[in-house]
């Protein structure tokens, strides 16, 4: 893993597409999925907050930070035997439809910054478009995602009946157990709005008979 400290890359990416200006501490430049682990343990040892960059397309300013900053350079996408893609968190969205149009397929969700903005950054900001009332915003086209957790391993999520996840792991099972306790709460209270990005989408998280944790974390 390469980090930055000090110099002009420090600089500019002290800076995205907003108005802010926030000085990191220092830059980490993650190749891998055990490189982005150990990225969070040495910044929480360091008492570090850390922000994800993508391709720093934020208007709210949400890839700057003063702690330390996070970039993947992993790039790649492959297309699935069952149709969908796999992913990797620096694929910029313009790349990824220009892969798919060999197959007469896209995915419709384009940002005003598709042309630099990453899937990454899509994901964590659960990013929309002029498509959006028609097709939905970047959470409707997750199927499944791997994670870091600080302190684990890298792993992945997808959907499990929702019998399995009240069964697993003691975090799972906790989840699992407050969203269906209060289903009807989040169902009351969720904002009424075509896109929503403002915290946890709970409401999407139970569906089908399934219980969808990577919904918890698109946005």
């Amino acid at each position: 893993m390469r980090t930055i400290s000090e110099g002009p890359e420090l600089e500019e990416l002290s800076v995205d597409a907003g108005i802010i200006k926030l000085r990191p501490r220092l830059v980490l430049v993650a190749q891998t999925e055990e490189e982005v682990a150990q990225g969070l343990v040495d910044s929480g040892s360091s008492r570090l907050s850390v922000t994800p960059r993508g391709g720093g397309t934020s208007i709210p300013s949400q890839s700057v930070g003063q702690g330390a900053i996070l970039l993947q350079s992993r790039s790649l996408a492959e297309l699935l035997p069952d149709g969908s893609v796999a992913c990797q968190p620096a694929m910029v969205k313009a790349d990824l439809n220009r892969m798919l149009s060999s197959t007469d397929r896209w995915m419709p969700v384009d940002p005003s910054s598709y042309e630099s903005c990453t899937v990454g950054g899509m994901v964590a900001n659960n990013s929309s478009g002029v498509r959006t009332p028609r097709y939905g915003s970047t959470i409707d086209f997750v199927s499944g995602l791997r994670v870091v957790i600080p302190g684990e391993k890298a792993g992945a999520l997808v959907p499990v009946p929702v019998e399995q996840a009240l069964s697993g792991d003691t975090r799972t099972r906790k989840v699992a157990s407050l969203v269906l306790e209060n289903q009807e709460l989040i169902a009351q209270d969720r904002p009424r709005t075509t896109k929503n990005s403002s915290g946890y989408r709970l409401e999407r998280v139970i569906h089908d008979g399934k219980f969808d944790l990577p919904k918890l974390f698109v946005g």
